[in-house]
């Protein structure tokens, strides 16, 4: 679990209700993200991922759905996710930047804790790409 959830970190390390999939707060866009991510839905990831105001290219895009696959890989080995809950929310005084303490407890009883960053991105929480 800690290789996965060091990956996660490392990789994301990554609101409107329609445009953002019904999630109205930075912990439950995690959640969202990452029940999303063990479901194999890496398109909702992607379109889920701050990477800046610049697109990706065609080529950093299958790069990181590659990444992902190993994310999902590593989450399979396991068992699956059981269970996922927001330990703790920070959103900055300005709004913008949110860290979320994610507690997940894998299929197999491995659980771990974790920090993911998120960029609100014209009212969508998203997943923070270095940030």
């Amino acid at each position: 679990m800690k290789k996965f959830v060091l990956f996660f970190a490392v990789l994301f390390g990554v609101s409107f209700f329609m445009a953002c999939g019904g999630s109205s707060s930075p912990g439950d866009k995690a959640v969202k993200i990452n029940q999303k991510l063990a479901d194999g839905d890496m398109d909702y990831v992607m379109d889920n991922l701050y990477v800046g105001k610049e697109d990706m290219t065609d080529e950093e895009k299958e790069k990181v759905k590659g990444l992902l696959q190993m994310g999902k890989a590593e989450v399979d080995s396991q068992g699956g996710i059981k269970s996922i809950e927001v330990v703790e929310e920070k959103i900055d005084e300005d709004g913008k930047k949110a860290k979320v303490t994610l507690k997940m407890v894998m299929g197999n009883g491995e659980e771990d804790t974790d920090d993911v960053s998120l960029i609100n991105d014209d009212g969508c929480w998203k997943l923070s790409l270095g940030n």
